[in-house]
């Protein structure tokens, strides 16, 4: 576990590096499933990503971790900060867990990590995120970690056909700590 990372019982999140891109390139592009749970479009190549990954270390308002798996180190995702806003203590949430190494708790316990991380270290007062209706693992877990939903965007989302919601979720940083 290297400098800047935090830890829990199974996973460690810590600042992505270069050696890292292919890692997120390949759970990205190879898992058809995530992206259509996500509402993720968009078709990576190797460039694009490493593209958007030094975009990102140059971004105030953003942080990005490895999600790692503390028996072997293994990256098995990725979690994110963005849209941070200083002046009113909030961003907004997201993460993905590769597949293969989604329902072993690795989401939940990154999320919470992340979480304490947002409201311990950047002081973040309120952390929000959206998500689609059609992912009920992905809410599962916000709703485990203590995000409540707070709106409804009614049908805003086409996937395969068929209309879905979005959720807006939000947790304050007294309702994580208790």
């Amino acid at each position: 576990m290297g400098k800047g990372a935090t830890a829990g019982e199974f996973v460690y999140l810590r600042p992505i590096d270069e050696g890292d891109l292919e890692t997120i390139f390949l759970g990205a592009s190879e898992d058809e499933e995530g992206r259509r749970l996500t509402g993720t479009r968009q078709i990576f190549t190797r460039e694009s990503v490493e593209a958007a990954y030094r975009r990102f270390r140059q971004d105030p308002d953003r942080v990005d971790m490895a999600v790692c798996r503390i028996e072997d180190d293994r990256v098995v995702g990725e979690v994110v900060l963005n849209q941070v806003d200083a002046y009113n203590r909030s961003a907004n949430f997201r993460i993905a867990i590769y597949a293969g190494f989604r329902g072993r708790g690795y989401g939940t316990e990154a999320t919470r990590l992340m979480l304490d991380y947002g409201f311990r270290v950047r002081n973040l007062h309120r952390i929000e995120l959206e998500v689609w209706s059609q992912n009920p693992r992905a809410q599962h877990v916000y709703e485990t970690v203590g995000f409540r939903r707070e709106g409804v965007r009614r049908q805003s989302w086409l996937d395969e056909g068929r209309y879905y919601d979005s959720w807006i979720m939000g947790i304050l940083a007294h309702e994580f700590e208790s």
